[in-house]
């Protein structure tokens, strides 16, 4: 016999948001977030017998599994300036990640955006995050962080189709030029699975321009996982290198040309929950070429992803536009 299984979700998902913001002096900033989040998520399993092609539904089985949840959940952020050029910025969140892509509601505490990058659909997460960002002079920019985050997926014992961006065809449609700069360090499209995991992280980051032409960028990142489920406790959480830096250019030319580039090195991590599938330790390279015209009619893009890259093979992007 082999089987057939068939899987049906239903998700629903509803949040009220209520949020305030006071400017208590002209260098104090408090922010106030108060949300509540409904979700009713119910899944129907079908295995049904197949033997020569043949199915035998009368020795189907047939399965069901709801999760529900209601929460409140709070947010509160400070934001100080200490200095005409340096702040800082601290928040506490609570938040269960929505069905939807989108949201009405803030989607940042006093600046600290919610880090959405490790929680999948319906799993819920507690983070707190203080940041330091510092202008060193007109040309120089630098920030660090300290942070933490609780998450609990609540996962159904069979995981539903992963629905998120795709990818590769994001890299034919999106033109953020400055993304490589922006983006973290980390090296998946669709959130990994794992139940559930504590994390903490520090790191840094750097901006520097040369001149009006050029600029530098970099980030360094720690990061210490843990898994607290009850399948795999203890494991690191995949994709989660513990140290791992980056450093890039940009460079762009008023004939209408752009050029970023950025290396990453990541140490060792694994890409399941079960810490059985290794990724080697070792470098990644990206770059984006970009030129368009005064009139903005023609434009031409080359990208490379994943170069140098160990685990997984480099990627390469073409694109031509004519505007009429």
């Amino acid at each position: 016999f082999v089987v057939w299984q068939d899987y049906v979700y239903r998700e629903e998902t509803l949040d009220v948001y209520l949020a305030d913001r006071w400017k208590v002096t002209s260098r104090l900033l408090v922010e106030a977030e108060l949300a509540y989040q409904r979700q009713r998520r119910h899944a129907d399993y079908l295995t049904t017998p197949i033997q020569a092609g043949v199915p035998f539904p009368s020795l189907a089985i047939s399965d069901s599994e709801s999760l529900d949840a209601n929460k409140v959940a709070p947010r509160l952020g400070v934001a100080y300036r200490f200095r005409d050029d340096a702040l800082v910025r601290v928040a506490y969140q609570r938040w269960l990640r929505p069905a939807q892509f989108a949201s009405l509601g803030p989607v940042a505490t006093a600046g600290i955006p919610l880090d959405d990058r490790m929680v999948q659909r319906g799993g819920e997460m507690t983070h707190l995050r203080g940041q330091l960002e510092w202008e060193v002079s007109a040309k120089s920019f630098a920030s660090g962080f300290v942070g933490t985050e609780k998450i609990e997926h609540h996962p159904f014992k069979l995981s539903p189709f992963a629905v998120n961006d795709l990818e590769t065809l994001d890299r034919l449609t999106s033109r953020d030029l400055g993304s490589l700069a922006r983006d973290d360090l980390l090296e998946f499209a669709l959130t990994p699975d794992y139940e559930a995991g504590r994390i903490r992280r520090a790191g840094g980051a750097f901006n520097h321009l040369l001149g009006r032409e050029w600029g530098l960028f970099g980030r360094y990142l720690h990061t210490s996982s843990e898994n607290t489920g009850a399948t795999y406790p203890g494991n690191q959480l995949p994709y989660l290198p513990q140290h791992a830096f980056s450093l890039g250019a940009s460079w762009v030319n008023p004939a209408g040309w752009y050029f970023i580039g950025r290396a990453v090195h990541r140490s060792g991590r694994y890409r399941d929950e079960a810490n059985t599938q290794a990724l080697d330790a070792g470098w990644s390279g990206a770059f984006d070429l970009y030129w368009q015209s005064h009139d903005k009619r023609a434009l031409l893009r080359f990208s490379v992803d994943d170069a140098w890259d160990k685990n997984t093979h480099p990627q390469y992007t073409a694109e031509a536009t004519l505007r009429f």
